[in-house]
């Protein structure tokens, strides 16, 4: 897998979750969102950040019974689409994208012009 930028040297939590909600409602405009979404999943998931978000603050709905996600599914499974309001679907494929390395080699002015169902092909191909 490729080695992604990370996004912020020292992420928290926080900052995550407002990151998670601002690209959701960015996500259908471009590659780069996709992409920089999936950056921030990897951050979240090889930091383990997910074991610090604390569910009940994410959505009222939850019972503060399970403070935190128990495992990086659970996060998925449950957090993400509360805190993008995108399907889970959404995040792996995000996450795909941004460990290509292919995807990495094309400068980021060029993927400007190379459509998310084009980047999933030749993520594909890898």
């Amino acid at each position: 897998m490729a080695s992604s930028p990370k996004i912020v040297d020292a992420l928290t939590a926080g900052y995550a979750v407002t990151r998670l909600q601002q690209l959701g409602s960015l996500i259908r405009k471009d590659l780069e969102n996709r992409m920089e979404l999936g950056r921030l999943l990897v951050q979240i998931r090889d930091g383990e950040l997910w074991q610090e978000v604390e569910p009940y603050r994410v959505s009222p709905q939850l019972s503060e019974a399970s403070d935190f996600y128990g495992t990086w599914t659970d996060f998925l499974n449950r957090g993400f689409p509360i805190i993008t309001g995108l399907r889970i679907s959404m995040a792996y494929d995000a996450i795909g994208l941004a460990e290509s390395k292919v995807l990495a080699s094309i400068p980021p002015g060029e993927r400007q012009h190379i459509t998310a169902a084009n980047a999933r092909q030749l993520v594909a191909m890898e």
